[in-house]
């Protein structure tokens, strides 16, 4: 469970990566007054990344909800001390 928990983190850091490196990307186009253009194997890139984050935060979400949960509870009751 931990495991799975740390890789899908590394999966969500390296689609993030993928990320950032396209704002780059396209924050450079925009200041030089061009479009961006994407080629075929940038746009599959792209497309790995988000099924790559999608997959991660399907492992991470659920937890992250029970942990939230938790939150609030502890708040509840420090708010009705």
């Amino acid at each position: 469970m931990v495991v799975d928990d740390i890789l899908a983190m590394g999966d969500m850091m390296r689609a993030c990566l993928v990320f950032k490196q396209f704002m780059d990307d396209s924050v450079t186009a925009a200041q030089s007054h061009r479009p961006l253009v994407i080629s075929q194997q940038r746009a599959q890139e792209i497309q790995a990344a988000t099924d790559l984050l999608r997959q991660a935060l399907g492992v991470l979400e659920p937890k992250i909800q029970a942990i939230l949960e938790r939150v609030r509870q502890a708040e509840a009751l420090v708010s009705r001390s």
